[in-house]
């Protein structure tokens, strides 16, 4: 049984590719949210629109590609998300419009994610080159009260399967499924069935060495 037990630590994965998770915490209508993490590695921001839209601020220290995509997991209410990515004036106040992105829903694409466990409606990314400065990305939609996803960068991070499944569970725990959703990450049923494979070989060979055990050995006096 404690080789079953090393066999099975070894079965779980060390380390995988993931986005990291931020809860967007907003305190008062309007509030600027600050992106702490760099935007060229992918980082999902849970987002909740009441009544308001959530508006994120970053700086591009030199030019680069700028990626953005919305999704919902299936059943949260659907509204038409959209992103509006503006630029502050270098000098003086006011700002510049620099992509607007308003989402048709019927153009939403419905994929299942299996490291979430959940099905997701994704919206097109939106993909700008942006020089240095400071940038705001609104997200909004016309009724404003509806929950979302908003996926900023494309390098996925390299983290440990227990930061991994942290991601998972808060990523479902937002969206307000229970804990036994876990169960249909592949973070999980994966290493699980593992487990029952091999708890099924230790039984099988465990069986086969105790019925050769119990066998009649033949007379070699005979």
């Amino acid at each position: 049984m404690r080789t079953l037990s090393l066999l099975a630590l070894f079965a779980l994965p060390v380390f995988a590719l993931a986005y990291t998770v931020v809860e967007t915490i907003v305190t008062e209508p309007y509030e600027i949210i600050p992106v702490e993490n760099d935007v060229a590695v992918a980082t999902t921001y849970l987002g909740t629109l009441a009544d308001y839209p959530v508006m994120y601020e970053f700086v591009v220290e030199e030019k680069a590609e700028f990626s953005a995509q919305l999704a919902q997991p299936k059943g949260v209410p659907a509204e038409e998300l959209g992103l509006l990515l503006i630029r502050r004036n270098d000098q003086g106040a006011g700002v510049k419009e620099i992509a607007r992105q308003k989402t048709v829903r019927e153009e939403w694409v419905q994929t299942r994610d299996s490291l979430l466990g959940l099905t997701l409606e994704q919206a097109e990314p939106l993909d700008v080159q942006l020089e240095p400065g400071t940038y705001r990305l609104e997200v909004s939609s016309p009724r404003n009260m509806t929950q979302y996803m908003l996926t900023i960068g494309q390098e996925p991070d390299e983290v440990g399967y227990g930061a991994e499944l942290s991601y998972v569970r808060q990523t479902q725990a937002y969206f307000g499924y229970s804990v036994i959703t876990m169960l249909r990450s592949s973070l999980v049923y994966y290493p699980i069935g593992i487990i029952i494979l091999l708890a099924a070989f230790y039984q099988t060979a465990r069986f086969a060495r105790r019925r050769r055990d119990t066998q009649p050995q033949p007379d070699t006096h005979a």
